[in-house]
């Protein structure tokens, strides 16, 4: 059932998406500053929309077993920057200031990079929603013990219950 309501939800979502980065690339008509607003907002929701729906989908892949990862050589400290620059417009929408800080010197390595993705949009995405105005959110991006690479993910928002810690990653 979800992975069938996901599927037929794709469909809109993309063709609006399509329509809308028109608008946003500015291969369109011009647009007003009141206009150009609404579309960013309209541009940053439908992409929240569909990350949602890719999670619900995801979450389907998984229960059925049939949740691949792809492996692949990839730059970590590239996805960082990525997955913080789309979102900064909705960080500064909201008054917030979206550090990030990365070491230029991260090897190459083996990932599935769209999960990794998936992964600092989720932590990233999750932070802009609960700091407060003003706050700040910085994103580290290095080397952690043992050779291994750490991504880490802070801000000043109300941070997660103790109660709730332990079904963090259920």
């Amino acid at each position: 059932f979800v992975s069938n309501v996901t599927h037929e939800l794709r469909t809109p979502l993309v063709a609006m998406q399509k329509a809308v980065e028109i608008l946003v690339d500015k291969k369109g008509p011009p647009l007003t500053d009141m206009q150009q607003n609404f579309i960013g907002i309209i541009h940053r929701n439908l992409q929240h929309l569909t990350r949602l729906v890719e999670d619900l989908l995801d979450i389907a892949k998984i229960e059925s077993g049939k949740m691949r990862l792809k492996f692949v050589p990839g730059r970590l400290d590239k996805l960082i920057e990525n997955a913080c620059d789309s979102l900064s417009t909705w960080a500064r929408s909201k008054n917030i200031t979206l550090e990030k800080e990365v070491d230029k010197s991260l090897p190459e390595i083996t990932m599935d990079s769209v999960r990794i993705t998936q992964v600092l949009n989720n932590l990233i995405g999750n932070a802009i929603k609960f700091t407060p105005a003003g706050g700040k959110i910085t994103v580290l991006g290095g080397w952690g013990e043992k050779d291994s690479l750490k991504v880490t993910v802070a801000d000043t928002g109300v941070g997660i219950s103790k109660d709730d810690l332990p079904k963090l990653f259920g």
